[in-house]
């Protein structure tokens, strides 16, 4: 029989997480990327891990607070979705999100494949609960930035994550839908983060005009003090 992941709840993606970590011997995250719904776990992971964390990247964050019975209503039309990708072999994409590139496309039809209506149940079922945000210290708050782009649906997410976490960080990309610079030009993405690894100094240096096409120039004013240092650390990078 093929293995299948089981998911089970929120607690136990972490305690997973966790015990993976213990047993390569890790002792410090440098950078937490999280995309979309991820970031709904990633937030959940940072207040509880033990493990110091440098930097969090949450890129398009979906930080909806939706009461269970409305999320419960959602799961056959969420599973219907992305199934339908599957056994379209990714032509209804454009249905479901802004673009359909073909580059993408085999991760979702691959999604749509192996996607299980009760993992999806129970990951909606303790997922964008209708609850406060986990509580977060100020120095946490300050590595952590919170990404959205000027015309993604979950932008209007953000005033309310800003509400929780006021010492946190909050770029805009200006005229950018969700995940889009992830999704068009990841390269470009990746050099905004200057805590890549060092195995990754060449990417940054190869592509720092994509990056700037992207870059300080088009966020919000006030909010990229922070990014501009980064911005810098990644020219030193790429050097």
């Amino acid at each position: 029989k093929r293995w299948e992941q089981s998911y089970q709840s929120k607690q136990d993606e972490i305690h997973q997480i966790g015990e993976y970590l213990q047993k390569q011997g890790i002792e410090k995250i440098t950078l937490v990327v999280a995309s979309s719904i991820g970031a709904d776990l990633g937030l959940t992971f940072l207040s509880q891990t033990k493990i110091p964390i440098e930097h969090t990247f949450f890129d398009g964050g979906q930080f909806a607070q939706i009461s269970r019975l409305t999320r419960k209503i959602m799961v056959p039309f969420l599973y219907l979705a992305i199934k339908s990708l599957y056994w379209s072999k990714g032509a209804t994409l454009s249905k479901i999100m802004w673009c359909s590139e073909e580059s993408i496309k085999p991760y979702f039809i691959e999604a749509g494949k192996n996607l299980r209506y009760k993992n999806l149940y129970r990951q909606m079922m303790d997922s964008l609960e209708d609850k406060e945000f986990p509580k977060l210290s100020e120095e946490i708050q300050r590595t952590i930035f919170f990404e959205f782009g000027s015309i993604e649906e979950h932008y209007k997410y953000r005033d309310a994550v800003k509400n929780a976490y006021p010492h946190s960080h909050f770029p805009v990309f200006q005229n950018e839908n969700h995940m889009q610079m992830q999704i068009l030009d990841p390269s470009a993405e990746h050099s905004q983060l200057a805590f890549l690894r060092p195995e990754h100094r060449r990417i940054v240096g190869g592509n720092r005009q994509r990056a700037q096409r992207h870059g300080l120039p088009y966020r919000h004013p006030g909010d990229d003090r922070a990014f501009q240092q980064i911005a810098r650390s990644a020219a030193v990078l790429g050097a």
